[in-house]
């Protein structure tokens, strides 16, 4: 009903933030929200939403194992060890089966274990049997239970038994609406977990802690934690855990009004716990659904939610659960006006409630019924049962449906035309909300004392319990001013750093760039230099030659000729040279690559790699490593213009008689090319400079002996190009070794 949840989340507001703190906060959660859902995965099909049917598989393998404790019970004889141990077990496996029989064996167990000092098996039991009191709403006695449990715990030294029942009093508070205390207590549990390093345990708690956030009306914090718990759980992103994460997600996402969102996050949800042996997850779950469906008006949608979570129930022999669902179960069939299934629906939720002691859902349901007689216009019946109402809170202290339902009243005896009596009541409503409040604020300041008392993080507690309720509130608005003081301190520190560092970054940055930029206009300066000498000298001999013939200088005219054509030839090659290197440089390179049969590609390179060595007075080795037959994709010719330019070095610059040798080999889907030659050999300090363009082992060398400087820059280029790689090493036969490997396509033939 909104005009209730308005009243608490004002009074939570109230208590805890200013309103305009509270109104930026829901303003960033709203961007943070909008930000988060990018990374969910794809929206779960609408098909799905109707079947998702929880699976009964799990649950009937704990029944199978409950049976067969029970079995083995009845043929034991009693007191002995084995006896006690089987009933421990089954409390511990049937809790949520057959609670009553639970009770019965716990009403056995206990004494016998306090009496024996069995302090870890004790511990153990004290984990679950607190958990049927939470169920029925017996709260001091699972307070009770779950503190000895913690004693027993610590007794035997159970870091893990320990969390188990602290979490479960975590559980109590956050149930009887005190949220400071449980969200302390889980606190504490998530640094022992995290101690432990169970991360599904961890993720749990996380779970917990969005909860308590939640009802605190802190979605952004609960939003922290619901995404904390998912990155711990992620290692097993299919469990049930990780799917309680998705769906409270979902549930922020419903209390925001994002409802399309909302209900993609739970049916994800939902696809993981539907083979949950937890069926209450499962049950919440639905419950979720229909929620979310009664925000979106589809009251026929939230109608087959609730059934099926019925359906759960009855499967599970957790019937009485059901009065928990008759709320939004009534509401749905209240705006779909089937008053006559409705009322028989309030009559037997209302004899339920009342049977199981559910005080709030017992209220929840006699507020429908206003609702259904303010529906069919029976206005007096209607003040009628909000008179109940009155007198049922106050019977049970059940403060904030009695302010609801006096201003209810209010209404009504106003729509009766009753307003002397309307504005009493209105009145009334007014004094029991403000003493409320001031009920509201004692309350929060006892838990926030007894829990700075149990952890003992600050000694002003001491201080401040003998001091006036006034003195307190003044200290803790302090102490918040201070906190934020702080926090504003932290930012613009923060902020100051950043500005600081990206400075610092950005300047760093444009002096390597300038840096940079000043090398590259050296090398380019140097290169212009290097080819400018290069052209000059053909260019020089040419004239020479040119002169000598103009003034028939030259005996040979033809030779001379002959020589213009060679020069002419040599500064062509050098421009084309360049020009190649210069379409490397801006990724222009032409590559004609295609699939070729490489084992007869290689006979024809070394048919003709051979002929060219022993031509030079070479001896020629060839060693062919291949291990299968198969295709290449490459560009023939450019790769044939490595080998030669390869080759070609190797006879210029290996000493007669010599060697050179060709090996090919295969791994891994890669093809290598080794060249060697026999001395001299390349300096170690040269041969990772051998690539660059321009670049002689001696400067002395001429052009005749040298070559343009050019030729293993091209070939690193093409071998590049084919997303190869290149590298120059002494080679075994004293000379170079130029090892080429080509990450290429490979394809196997048969």
């Amino acid at each position: 009903m909104p005009s209730r949840l308005h009243l608490i989340s004002l009074t939570q507001c109230s208590l805890n933030l200013s309103f305009f703190m509270f109104f930026s906060k829901f303003v960033f959660t709203l961007s943070l929200f909008s930000l988060l859902y990018l990374f969910s995965c794809a929206p779960v099909l609408a098909e799905q939403t109707t079947e998702v049917i929880g699976s009964t598989q799990q649950l009937q393998k704990m029944q199978s194992k409950y049976q067969e404790l029970s079995t083995k019970l009845t043929q034991m004889k009693v007191p002995s060890p084995d006896y006690l141990q089987t009933v421990v077990d089954l409390v511990v496996s049937g809790w949520n089966i057959n609670p009553e029989q639970a009770l019965g064996l716990a009403d056995i167990a206990l004494p016998t274990l306090r009496q024996q000092t069995a302090y870890q098996e004790l511990a153990r039991i004290l984990v679950f049997v607190p958990k049927i009191y939470l169920e029925r709403g017996e709260f001091n006695l699972a307070l009770n239970l779950i503190d000895e449990g913690i004693e027993a715990s610590e007794q035997s030294k159970q870091e893990r038994l320990k969390a188990d029942n602290l979490i479960n009093k975590a559980y109590v508070y956050k149930a009887m609406g005190k949220t400071v205390m449980a969200n302390a207590i889980l606190e504490e549990t998530l640094q022992l977990y995290k101690k432990q390093g169970i991360n599904k345990l961890i993720g749990q708690n996380l779970n917990e802690l969005g909860q308590v956030a939640k009802l605190n009306g802190d979605l952004l914090s609960a939003l922290d934690f619901y995404r904390d718990a998912l990155n711990y759980l992620e290692d097993d992103a299919s469990s049930q855990e990780y799917g309680v994460a998705l769906t409270n997600i979902g549930e922020v996402y419903t209390e925001l009004g994002d409802y399309k969102t909302a209900e993609q996050y739970i049916l994800r949800g939902a696809l993981l716990l539907q083979d949950s042996q937890k069926s209450a997850q499962l049950i919440e779950t639905y419950r979720k659904l229909a929620h979310n469906a009664l925000g979106q008006q589809d009251y026929e949608q939230a109608l087959q939610h609730i059934e099926k979570a019925f359906n759960v129930m009855d499967s599970t022999s957790q019937g009485y659960r059901k009065t928990k669902l008759y709320v939004p179960y009534s509401q749905a069939l209240l705006n779909l006006q089937r008053f006559e299934k409705l009322k028989n629906i309030l009559d037997k939720a209302l004899t339920m409630a009342l049977e199981h002691g559910l005080d709030n859902e017992a209220i929840e349901i006699y507020f429908v019924y206003v609702d259904y007689y303010l529906a069919i216009e029976d206005v007096d019946q209607a003040a009628t049962v909000l008179q109940t109402v009155l007198d049922f809170s106050s019977l049970h202290r059940l403060a904030q449906h009695k302010l609801f339902a006096l201003r209810k009243l209010a209404n009504v005896q106003s729509g009766l035309g009753q307003h002397e009596l309307a504005l009493k009541t209105f009145r009334q409503y007014h004094d029991d909300y403000m003493a409320w409040l001031q009920d509201q604020k004692s309350n929060k300041l006892i838990e926030y004392q007894a829990i700075f008392q149990s952890h003992e993080r600050e000694r002003r507690i001491t201080d401040l319990e003998n001091e006036n309720m006034q003195h307190q509130l003044a200290h803790a608005k302090t102490q918040q001013e201070k906190h934020n003081w702080m926090l504003l301190l932290a930012v613009v520190l923060l902020t100051v750093c950043f500005i600081v560092i990206r400075f610092y970054q950005k300047r760093k940055f444009f002096n390597m760039k300038a840096s940079l930029m000043a090398d590259m206009v050296k090398r380019k300066n140097q290169m212009l230099a290097d080819v400018s000498h290069e052209l000059r000298t053909p260019l020089t001999a040419l004239k020479l030659t040119v002169e000598a013939l103009q003034y028939k200088l030259l005996d040979d005219v033809d030779e001379a000729y002959r020589s213009l054509d060679r020069k002419i030839n040599d500064m062509n090659n050098l421009i084309g040279d360049i020009y190649q290197l210069a379409q490397s440089d801006i990724d222009s390179l032409q590559l004609n690559r295609r699939y070729h049969h490489f084992p007869s590609l290689l006979a024809g390179w070394q048919s003709e790699l051979r002929e060219y060595v022993l031509s030079q007075g070479f001896d020629w080795q060839f060693n062919n490593l291949l291990s299968a037959n198969f295709s290449v994709d490459l560009d023939n010719e450019k790769i044939k213009q490595v080998l030669n330019n390869l080759i070609a070095n190797s006879c210029h610059y290996t000493d007669k008689p010599g060697v050179i040798r060709l090996t090919v080999s295969n791994r891994n889907r890669n093809v290598r090319l080794v060249i060697e030659d026999s001395a001299p050999g390349v300096p170690s300090q040269d041969l990772e400079r051998i690539f660059e363009r321009l670049y002689r082992v001696e400067s002395s060398r001429s052009r005749q002996t040298g070559g343009s400087g050019l030729g293993l820059a091209i070939c690193k280029s093409i071998i590049e190009g084919h997303g190869g790689n290149i590298k120059a090493e002494s080679s075994e036969l004293g000379g170079l070794k130029i090892t080429i490997n080509f990450r290429v396509i490979v394809v196997e033939e048969q």
